[in-house]
């Protein structure tokens, strides 16, 4: 049986806080779990960065300006 590897999952945003909650949400539900998750912020005006601040503190996010 092959071995499964480690998984970066990277999610560029920008203006989408309206899709981000059922975005991590559905990865967070995955039966696969040795993954991480790196969101890149390119500049959001919409509240994206506070969102994912505020709900996802364990996401890693990379905030462009």
């Amino acid at each position: 049986m092959k071995k499964k590897g480690f998984v970066t999952v990277i999610i560029p945003n920008y203006n989408g806080v309206i899709y981000l909650g059922k975005c991590l949400d559905s990865l967070a539900a995955q039966t696969y779990t040795d993954m991480s998750v790196t969101i890149i912020d390119n500049g959001s005006g919409d509240g994206s960065l506070m969102y994912i601040k505020n709900n996802y503190p364990h996401i890693k996010l990379i905030a462009l300006d």
